[in-house]
């Protein structure tokens, strides 16, 4: 299958990873890089976050995702997995996928399985 490539970018080249996964719309396979600078935004989030509540956030997903408007202005999307401290939602943060709700049975049984494993 075809994997569509990012214009490379002097930051885009000094990527350690990439990202990939298939368009569930078109099927192409997508790829995107980590970048240096998506590194230390992340590292800095988490480091506000920590400044903010010391209490440990192992085993929560925390991610950022760099995105450019049609208008060409560059901004930073982030997001968490599951709760965070109580709450699925959060000013400033991307609101967690609808009908969550509805996949809550299936996950139950996935994370049993991962336990298992």
């Amino acid at each position: 299958m075809e994997v569509l490539e990012l214009m490379m970018t002097e930051e885009t080249s000094m990527s350690t990873y990439f990202y990939a996964g298939q368009c569930p719309t078109t099927g192409h396979r997508l790829k995107l890089p980590r970048t240096p600078e998506a590194e230390t935004i992340a590292h800095h989030l988490m480091q506000h976050l920590a400044d903010l509540d010391p209490t440990p956030t192992e085993g929560k997903m925390f991610g950022i995702l760099l995105v450019e408007t049609p208008q060409g202005h560059r901004q930073t999307l982030k997001a968490f997995s599951g709760l965070w401290h109580g709450q699925a939602t959060w000013d400033g943060w991307v609101p967690p996928i609808p009908g969550r709700d509805r996949i809550a049975t299936e996950e139950a049984a996935t994370l049993a399985t991962l336990e298992t494993i």
